[in-house]
């Protein structure tokens, strides 16, 4: 068990990662126990905790009790939810509102998970994994959803008044009027909304919840890619500091690319950002070579 989540602190500490088995909620290699007390929303909704499944991402806040880890609080978010615009089921890839979709060689092997065989273009689907610097999601897990269902995406947005608003490469365009800058600006928020087939109609924006988890914690440990932004490293969605104490673990720091899984662990600094301890960096997933889905009406052409 990494030792900046083990501490015994008085508050607790954040993990965030892959759901590798629901039924005793593993992530990032830790068990993690549930009780009735244990709160879980999905998407900003509270859920029962029968509604947890391997390959989700999940935020969640964790004390140590008698060596073991409990869940106060569990925040699992979806990447996206859209139809389904390209499909590549050979590649295992598929894109959903234009955005590119890896799936992992787990997320096809999930139980209960759509097979990609079985989808069609149009569908609806709820698309859980983690995006890389090249703006690629590494997909953990897919999920079909009614068609009615609204479109979502998540990402960090950031407010530019000499261009037309994006989030995570999506174009919007706002129902009413755009939120102050204030609000949103550098932060990981949820767009939810009418896909038009162009772009997001946007009719609900909400601050993602990590951040109420992250004011609570001590110490964390982040599972993702990094990327970079005007606020400067992040990884789940949080600015993470390295130091000269810092470990590297697979590498050392000019290994460190956007397109890499890591793992970070270390105590919560004051500013809400997070010193790293240790830093563990995973292999290169080739995938993320692979170019742009070629649509079907260019396959049949050829």
């Amino acid at each position: 068990m990494p030792a900046s989540v083990a501490r015994p602190a008085g508050r607790p500490a954040l993990v965030v990662g892959v759901i590798t088995d629901s039924s005793r909620l593993c992530i990032n290699g830790l068990s993690i126990q549930t009780d009735a007390d244990t709160i879980l929303s999905i998407d900003g909704r509270i859920a029962p905790l029968r509604a947890l499944a391997d390959g989700q991402i999940a935020a969640v806040s964790v004390t140590a009790i008698k060596g073991a880890l409990r869940a106060n609080r569990l925040v699992v978010s979806h990447e996206l939810i859209g139809p389904v615009t390209d499909i590549d089921s050979a590649g295992a890839e598929l894109s959903v509102m234009g955005q590119r979709i890896v799936l992992r060689p787990s997320a096809l092997r999930a139980p209960g998970m759509a097979t990609l065989a079985g989808l069609k273009l149009g569908d609806v689907v709820r698309v859980s994994g983690m995006r890389n610097g090249r703006g690629e999601i590494d997909g953990t897990r897919i999920d079909v959803a009614p068609r009615a269902e609204t479109a979502m995406i998540v990402g960090r947005y950031s407010v530019d008044s000499n261009r037309p608003p994006f989030l995570a490469g999506i174009r919007l365009r706002f129902f009413d009027r755009a939120p102050a800058d204030a609000e949103v600006h550098e932060k990981t928020v949820r767009m939810s909304g009418r896909w038009t087939g162009a772009e997001l109609v946007v009719e609900q924006v909400a601050i993602e919840p990590v951040a109420s988890l992250l004011g609570r914690a001590e110490c964390a440990l982040l599972q993702g890619y990094s990327s970079n932004s005007k606020a400067g490293i992040l990884l789940a969605g949080l600015v993470v500091r390295f130091g000269p104490g810092t470990r590297f673990d697979n590498g050392d720091r000019r290994k460190l690319r956007t397109d890499l899984e890591v793992t970070a662990t270390g105590p919560i600094r004051a500013d809400g950002q997070l010193e790293v301890e240790r830093l563990v960096l995973g292999e290169l997933r080739p995938v993320a070579a692979r170019g742009v889905i070629v649509p079907r009406a260019m396959q049949a052409a050829r």
